[in-house]
């Protein structure tokens, strides 16, 4: 029994033990990951970059890597697909309005024109011959009406001879009446037949109509065909750069398939997209600056697309009405967009030190200039060139401002001249 209570009391005081053992140990490394570190080194002047905090102009701004782009481009299309047979140009070389890019052939579309020019030659002599037997149909009732007449007007002289041969009693009544009979058939007879013409005549005029519509349609249809045959040779429908050509010799290209574009030379503008953390600071009207080979630009923010893509959002810019350096479509360039007003405040040269902090401390130079200590800072808007210190610095003060690598785990530094 009593060495079961001694072994219970062991047990129990060496769980203390270890208990206390594992709370000593949290509480070392929590001091050891809290505690700043306390450690020092030497460092040569001359491989550290050093600023200083003073009063200057700033403005916040956020650089931009632009591309240049046409302000207006033309597609070229294929109105109607064929056979890529020549390519006259070559993507990238500057054309005139209405040059010969590329030319195409289509069998088909060629079977066609030929099948329409000979339905028109058809039509064309159908309509002749409808004209041909109007004319003619109209002679011979002309012919006709000319016996008809000539027939009436004798029977009407042999009628009144008659007559006054009956009243002497030197011909019979029922010769006289033949006569009479027959004048009526004849005058009967021509007012049939100018009835019948004009008719006749009406219907062959509508299908005169029939046949010239039917006919002026078909030379519609055919100028068509030959308008789509021509576009089987692809001219520049402006004047510019060509780019992104895309037709070889032998391919099968379709109607409305996108060849290239040509790009007007005579005005571009910089396209940039903008981190969406800004979205709601850019506005129209912004400036922005860039150096395009040695020349100073400043270019005006005319619009912005809203739409967020990949964290970022479309800005375009205007160039200056007296820009004349020639560019190319894709060509980059580095902006800086302003996203304030210009303000004199307290600030420190911009450097790799803000992104191996994040801009929270700093090495700050002693008074003497050879050591170094590790102090707070909170920063404020940023340039290119230089941060607002909103605290931790004072006017005058120096601190390294280059990037610290494995000394962001150090305390202080010392800065000799070896």
């Amino acid at each position: 029994m009593d060495q079961v209570l001694v072994r219970q009391r062991s047990s129990r005081k060496m769980a203390a033990v270890m208990a206390v053992a594992g709370l000593t140990a949290s509480v070392i490394a929590w001091a050891t990951i809290s505690a700043p570190a306390s450690q020092s080194a030497r460092l040569n002047i001359r491989n550290v970059e050093l600023g200083e905090a003073a009063y200057r102009s700033l403005r916040e701004s956020t650089p931009l890597r632009g591309v240049f782009m046409p302000r207006q481009s033309r597609f070229l299309d294929t109105e109607v697909g064929g056979r890529v047979e020549k390519v006259l140009v070559k993507g990238g070389e500057l054309v005139q309005e209405g040059q010969v890019i590329l030319e195409l052939s289509n069998a088909s579309l060629q079977l066609d024109i030929i099948s329409r020019e000979a339905q028109i030659v058809e039509q064309l002599n159908n309509l002749q011959s409808t004209r041909l037997a109007i004319e003619q149909n109209q002679l011979s009732l002309q012919r006709d009406v000319a016996n008809f007449d000539y027939q009436i007007t004798r029977l009407r002289r042999e009628a009144k001879q008659q007559e006054v041969l009956v009243q002497k009693k030197l011909i019979s009544q029922d010769v006289f009446q033949r006569t009479r009979e027959e004048l009526a058939y004849q005058q009967r007879a021509r007012d049939l037949t100018l009835a019948s013409q004009k008719i006749d005549n009406a219907m062959r005029e509508t299908l005169v109509g029939q046949l010239e519509k039917s006919s002026a349609q078909q030379q519609r249809n055919l100028e068509v065909a030959r308008r789509n045959y021509d576009s089987l040779i692809v001219r520049a429908p402006a004047s510019g750069r060509l780019t992104s050509l895309k037709a070889e010799l032998g391919a099968n290209m379709v109607a409305g398939e996108r060849l290239g574009q040509i790009d007007a030379l005579s005005e571009f503008k910089v396209v940039a997209w903008v981190d969406e953390f800004y979205l709601g600071q850019v506005g129209l009207g912004e400036k922005a600056k860039a150096d395009l080979a040695g020349q100073m630009l400043e270019l005006i923010l005319n619009h912005i697309d809203p739409e967020v893509k990949d964290g970022k959002f479309q800005v375009e810019f205007s160039l200056p009405a007296a820009f004349s350096a020639e560019v190319r479509r894709g060509q980059n360039i580095t902006l800086e967009l302003a996203l304030s007003e210009e303000a004199r405040v307290l600030s420190i040269p911009n450097g790799g030190f803000v992104g191996d902090t994040g801009g929270r401390w700093a090495f700050v130079l002693d008074p003497d200039g050879k050591t170094a200590h590790r102090r707070e800072l909170i920063l404020g808007r940023k340039t290119t060139r230089h941060v607002e210190v909103l605290s931790g610095l004072s006017p005058g003060e120096r601190l390294v401002v280059s990037p610290y690598g494995d000394s962001a785990t150090l305390s202080a530094i010392s800065l000799t001249q070896e």
